[in-house]
């Protein structure tokens, strides 16, 4: 148990510390390392500096995954941020606790195609 969670939060860090040099980019970091109750961590908030917040990045897992809770979370502080542009990536140790509610999730969001003021497109993610 728990013995892929350094390696995703590893990868996690490696990609928000090589997005926060991008114009634009505004990454937040939250983990959902299987606690009984479901709850999730902000190891990042947006906003704040990778290198300040890398301490945060050991944890230890506690054999689930509460996948449909943690995109929940997560799709809400992507509402707050002022970025035109929002991107939710899951990266994950293991499986979904509930398959069905993370996939029915899933099903429920949507892809749409839009275009910033340049007129250049790009898919945005709907939950």
């Amino acid at each position: 148990m728990g013995t892929r969670l350094p390696m995703a939060l590893e990868a996690t860090l490696a990609l928000a510390l090589a997005f926060e040099g991008l114009s634009g980019v505004n990454p937040g970091i939250t983990a959902f390392p299987g606690d009984q109750d479901g709850s999730v961590y902000r190891l990042l908030d947006h906003g704040q500096r990778i290198r300040q917040r890398a301490g945060a990045f050991s944890l230890l897992a506690n054999g689930g995954t509460p996948m449909t809770e943690a995109i929940w979370f997560g799709a809400a502080a992507l509402l707050r941020c002022r970025e035109p542009r929002k991107v939710l990536m899951v990266m994950t140790d293991g499986q979904p606790d509930d398959m069905v509610s993370t996939l029915a999730l899933r099903d429920r969001s949507r892809v749409v195609p839009r275009s910033d003021r340049a007129g250049r497109f790009h898919e945005a993610l709907f939950v």
